[in-house]
């Protein structure tokens, strides 16, 4: 359910987004007049900052990588708050706390969550700041390393389908780059969701338990916690097999993405060339 919902919004809202940066871009001559001639009196002292957020804009749609960047970090953003519960599911599975507590099923974990608690949407989405904070980077470079490397293997056309075999090593690349850079913000999530966890289903056994002792305040005093009782080195605990995970995930996840595309674009064009061929 996690990974289904996110690719569903991700993908949908990243093709979404980018086609109304670029259309933004390609008509912002005619946007601005309206603008600047329909603008309410009201709004007229806000017409500097709004003059600014339109040129930036355009801007960004002039340069596709720049559009991927923005088009991925507003789609990982969305994803990532509308399936931050199976999210948080599928981490107290793994901790193998809920199971002990006799929840076995998702529908039973989200009874609990919800039942006699006072706080349950605070529980079930623990850790959304630093992880919706790490995952613009994240997928906004995830998107614009992949877009940059695709374009750049097309040549200066950069017209045509892309090879699957080019989409994996570009996934892989921009995957494995972008979760290296924001994986402190990662250990940060999972440290307030252990304790999200633990404050609800009881004291856990396993390393965050000994972190839990005085509790987390809030995502700054995690960050200033973690460095200062178990040094920098800490934000970076697991970084291998978590980056080796996420190279793997972001190759096949592209290079399925583009073998569906492309065929689904082949059998729309096969039929299109047929009905026109029927029509003559």
């Amino acid at each position: 359910y996690l990974w289904i919902g996110y690719a569903a919004v991700q993908f949908s809202l990243y093709a979404k987004t980018s086609e109304c940066i670029t259309s933004f871009h390609q008509n912002y001559q005619s946007i601005n007049h309206n603008i600047q001639q329909n603008l309410p009196p009201l709004l007229k002292p806000l017409h500097p900052p709004i003059q600014i957020a339109c040129n930036a804009l355009s801007q960004i749609g002039s340069h596709s990588t720049a559009v991927a960047f923005c088009s991925g970090a507003a789609a990982g953003t969305a994803a990532t708050l509308a399936t931050y519960p199976f999210d948080i599911c599928r981490t107290a599975f793994a901790s193998q706390k809920t199971l002990s507590q006799g929840t076995k099923s998702i529908a039973a974990f989200f009874g609990q969550a919800m039942k006699n608690n006072p706080h349950p949407f605070k529980t079930l989405y623990a850790g959304s700041v630093p992880a919706t904070i790490g995952i613009v980077p994240y997928m906004g470079l995830n998107f614009a390393i992949y877009d940059y490397l695709v374009n750049m293997n097309r040549g200066k056309g950069g017209k045509g389908s892309v090879q699957v075999i080019d989409a994996g090593a570009a996934g892989a690349i921009a995957g494995g780059t972008s979760k290296f850079l924001v994986y402190p913000l990662d250990t940060v999530k999972k440290r307030l969701q252990a304790q999200a966890f633990e404050s609800f289903w009881g004291t856990s056994t396993g390393a965050s338990s000994s972190a839990s002792t005085q509790g987390y305040k809030h995502m700054a005093d995690c960050v200033m916690r973690i460095a200062k009782e178990e040094g920098v080195g800490a934000f970076y605990r697991g970084l291998v097999p978590t980056v080796i995970k996420t190279m793997t995930a972001t190759s096949v996840t592209f290079a399925i993405f583009t073998l569906t595309k492309n065929s689904l674009e082949s059998i729309h064009d096969y039929y299109q060339a047929k009905n026109v061929n029927d029509q003559e």
